[in-house]
């Protein structure tokens, strides 16, 4: 089990801080041949835990396992409460999403390495998704574009992508905004663009 829903219940027990929006944490581990519709995909999307503090946030981070832990080809999606991880929803109908990826290649004993890195990495590509996470919750942005984040760990490298909304007017100078000060969160290098949410 990658999930440990008993100690997440009590991150739930925590109230101090408040978030702008409630967020939720969920993950989904499929076969691309359970993929065959929408709906088949996203009744494959497990909810973990709910989150409306910094300090839930804080407790969700520490309860959750690793993100180099999970399995090849799973997805941790975080996104507002009400919105669905999918580009079908209404709120991410026609936006874009920044992705950040680094190849890096996870070893049968746990360990994971990129490179220009001697040593596991693990703790360095979790600290990627913390931030992350910290990123989105803290609301740099005005107007709540961000709709949420995904982790995705594929066999040789691994994908941190920022979903936003649809912004009519003035939208890329918003998500050149946000492209920026997200790379500059990570100060990763590696591969970062801005795509459309259907690719």
């Amino acid at each position: 089990m990658v999930v440990d829903t008993t100690q997440i219940s009590n991150v739930n027990d925590i109230k101090q801080h408040p978030l702008q929006t409630p967020w939720i944490l969920s993950y989904d581990y499929q076969h691309i041949t359970d993929q065959t519709t929408a709906e088949k995909w996203l009744k494959g999307i497990n909810e973990a835990c709910e989150v409306d503090t910094l300090e839930k946030v804080k407790g969700m981070i520490q309860t959750i396992h690793k993100v180099t832990k999970w399995p090849l080809r799973s997805n941790i999606h975080f996104f507002r409460k009400g919105i669905k991880p999918a580009w079908e929803d209404l709120f991410n109908r026609n936006g874009k999403k920044i992705v950040f990826s680094l190849d890096c290649k996870f070893e049968h004993d746990g360990t994971t390495l990129i490179s220009g890195k001697t040593n596991d990495a693990s703790d360095f590509i979790q600290s990627l998704w913390e931030e992350t996470i910290v990123f989105v919750v803290s609301e740099q942005i005005k107007g709540s574009i961000i709709n949420g984040c995904v982790y995705s760990p594929r066999s040789n490298y691994f994908k941190i992508s920022l979903w936003l909304k649809n912004v009519d007017v003035g939208g890329e100078k918003i998500y050149g905004e946000i492209f920026d000060n997200f790379k500059k969160v990570l100060n990763c290098d590696g591969k970062y663009s801005i795509q459309d949410l259907m690719k």
